[in-house]
């Protein structure tokens, strides 16, 4: 074995190169045996990605070490790395990922399966396949019914005028003629 196991305060560390890598991790446990064992499954992770590339071993916590590491957001990850934990990102497919989002949040609608679950997964995925790490991944998005809304006419805001008080019909007077935004207008 070319890693060599060794103890730092309590716990036990490996170090040596692997398939011309330089490999520095810890094992977190204080048992030497146990610390071993790591050590031999961590050799035959890095001979493999050096034989089949790295798709062979990218899990997708690593992959989402990464995206957090390039500073990309981070809103919804949670539970989308409690769900993947561990699986190989090669082994995650867009039937995966919509199965994921059913099984995240079963009671929510499909924009929210879109934005929460398949956007940020697939986003962690293709931004490891930017590095060269994995192929790409394409999630068709669960259909999403728009609602078109009707715009306001300028009779309803004179029966709305009529109906408040006179700073609020101004106020929606004044931002109906102008385009302003609440905001603007409160300005």
């Amino acid at each position: 074995m070319s890693l060599t196991v060794y103890k730092r305060g309590e716990i036990y560390h490996v170090r040596g190169t692997v398939a011309g890598r330089v490999i520095r991790e810890t094992t977190g446990t204080a048992l030497k045996e146990v610390a071993e064992q790591i050590a031999h499954r961590i050799e035959a992770r890095e001979w493999k990605r050096s034989l089949d590339g790295p798709q062979a071993v990218l899990r997708f916590s690593d992959a989402s070490a990464a995206y957090r590491k390039a500073g990309k957001p981070t809103r919804f990850l949670d539970r989308i790395e409690d769900y993947w934990k561990e699986t190989l990102v090669k082994d995650i497919t867009a039937g995966g990922i919509k199965q994921s989002a059913i099984e995240l949040y079963p009671n929510a609608g499909p924009a929210t399966r879109n934005r929460q679950v398949i956007v940020p997964t697939q986003a962690i995925i293709n931004h490891c396949a930017e590095l060269e790490l994995c192929p790409l991944i394409r999630v068709k998005r669960f259909k999403v019914e728009t609602k078109e809304k009707t715009p306001v006419t300028w009779a309803w805001v004179l029966a709305f005028a009529a109906a408040n008080k006179p700073q609020i019909s101004a106020l929606a007077m004044f931002m109906f003629l102008t385009g302003a935004r609440i905001s603007e207008a409160l300005s």
